[in-house]
């Protein structure tokens, strides 16, 4: 079984979470999204005493005098509720449409008067038999604990040398150290990683929703055997270092599948370094958490697996592909965004832009109205060679602000159809259509004659604006100009900003904002 849901309740900085996990999961928010809180109520129920548990005055949500935890296990296949060591607790599964068995445990606290421990059904009531719940959860959470990888602090590495050496000075470390602590790790490996994962070849669904791919060249006894690089064997021995640095750590059973917690593994490591040590983790045949604010990291998770989690008001929104894309929508997006633009994802809010030439002016020109749009959290996105519709299908489940921007010519009449289409009432508030037909014709009457004339050395009496343009266009490529506009922009100060794109970056800012953190 593994891990299908965790539901917290008034838990120190956290008022309530509800979070659907898969087999592997990732989790990205802001910095004030409860990230300790978070840790904390994993480990206290789920760590070496969850089953004893005592919860402090400080647990409780600001002041308040109730709390409670709920997680809920689901066989990973169907047919692993039979095996013998889950016969103990067959009484409590239940069953739903999927064909998976379940099983539910719960720790519910008031403040002065300890904490009641309940397995629960399917309806959420307790089970009867409530004087085994110790015994049964105690075995649950043998099997079932979590195992926290995070590097270890100053503290921790003042008590382990080798570590500190390993972590900090890896160039240093002798290759005798080494091979001992290889041995060592062979001898764990032969305990609780008894079947690694196996690499499979990957199908064009899952090289599209996955598009960075970090799997490994060579396989965790490859590298235990010294046939791989010092580099990768390095990663090795530092993984199962951190892995087993707790001083609180407990053997875990021989059957034991604990929960990875993987807790910002980019902290400490270079990218290269991050790379091979990620390709070592996806072999370990665990159910792993990611919590990680690495894009190229980021870029390396299945689409499907990234939960967004947003903060307001105490409580923590949970979003998550909801929708199933075509198989070309992924691919465009794997390609376009997780690619190309991997720190999209972190983003509050997107301006989506027709191509190359509003991306050039987007930026400069806020900054002249005021806004720093990287700072909003703002990410300006030109969205013809991915398409319209997969990019506002994102941001609608992911809970990103979005924005679009388009030209007054009939695509972007099209464009516009389809955003009113997809956001319905949100569609007049998150839209702003040119009244021209391209970006250049727009500037062109807001003020930027002359300089389209003296880029087009335009020195006949008559010429429509076309004329003039395409002129200017024809001596310079469309993106230089842009750069020429916004350079001509910046001489002439926030003034310079037609009045139209200023209010397009008030309702950036306002949108961004509203996706933002609250407190």
């Amino acid at each position: 079984m593994r891990l299908e849901h965790i539901a917290i309740s008034h838990f120190q900085g956290i008022k309530s979470l509800s979070l659907p996990l898969e087999a592997a999961s990732t989790l990205i928010a802001e910095n004030t999204w409860g990230h300790r809180s978070f840790i904390n109520a994993l480990y206290k129920v789920m760590g070496p005493d969850g089953v004893d548990a005592v919860f402090e005055n400080g647990d409780f949500y600001q002041g308040g005098d109730q709390l409670q935890l709920v997680l809920t296990f689901v066989e990973g296949h169907g047919g692993h509720w039979r095996r013998l060591r889950y016969r103990p607790l067959r009484t409590l599964m239940w069953g739903q449409a999927d064909g998976h068995m379940r099983l539910r445990l719960g720790w519910f606290a008031q403040k002065g008067q300890g904490s009641q421990l309940r397995f629960l059904g399917q309806d959420g009531q307790p089970l009867d038999d409530q004087q085994q719940t110790p015994r049964l959860a105690r075995h649950l959470l043998t099997l079932h604990p979590v195992l926290r990888l995070g590097f270890p602090d100053a503290d921790h590495l003042s008590q382990l040398p080798w570590l500190r050496e390993l972590l900090e000075a890896p160039e240093q470390f002798e290759e005798q150290e080494l091979q001992e602590g290889l041995d060592s790790v062979k001898a764990l490996l032969s305990r609780y990683f008894t079947s690694p994962v196996r690499q499979r070849p990957r199908d064009r669904n899952a090289i599209a929703r996955q598009p960075i791919n970090w799997a490994a060249i060579r396989t965790l006894e490859q590298v235990l055997n010294q046939s791989a690089n010092r580099q990768t064997r390095l990663a090795m021995l530092g993984l199962f270092g951190v892995l087993m640095h707790t001083q609180d750590a407990k053997p875990f059973a021989r059957l034991a599948r604990p929960l990875l917690l993987l807790d910002m593994p980019e902290a400490r490591l270079h990218p290269v370094m991050l790379a091979t040590f990620w390709s070592l983790v996806v072999q370990l045949p665990l159910p792993r958490l990611l919590l990680t604010q690495s894009s190229e990291l980021l870029g390396a998770q299945d689409l499907l697996s990234i939960r967004r989690l947003v903060r307001r008001q105490g409580e923590l929104h949970c979003y998550r592909l909801h929708h199933a894309l075509r198989e070309d929508d992924y691919r465009r997006i794997g390609f376009h965004l997780r690619v190309n633009r991997p720190a999209s994802l972190f983003a509050r809010c997107w301006l989506l832009v027709e191509g190359e030439t509003e991306i050039w002016l987007m930026s400069e020109l806020a900054h002249l109205a005021g806004v720093h749009l990287a700072a909003e959290g703002i990410r300006v996105i030109d969205f013809a060679q991915c398409g319209l519709k997969p990019l506002l299908h994102l941001t609608r489940d992911l809970g990103i602000g979005v924005h679009v921007l388009c030209d007054g010519d009939e695509a972007g009449d099209r464009y516009a159809a389809q955003v009113r289409g997809l956001l319905g009432d949100r569609a007049e508030a998150s839209l702003t259509q040119l009244p021209a037909k391209d970006v250049e014709h727009f500037f062109y009457q807001e003020g930027y004659q002359e300089l389209f004339t003296r880029l087009a050395r335009w020195h006949q009496a008559h010429g429509s604006p076309s004329q003039v343009i395409r002129a200017a266009i024809s001596r310079q490529s469309k993106p230089e100009l842009a750069l020429r506009i916004a350079e001509e922009a910046g001489k002439r100060g926030k003034e310079g900003v037609p009045v139209l794109l200023r209010r397009l970056f008030s309702q950036l800012r306002q949108s961004a904002l509203a996706s933002a953190p609250k407190d």
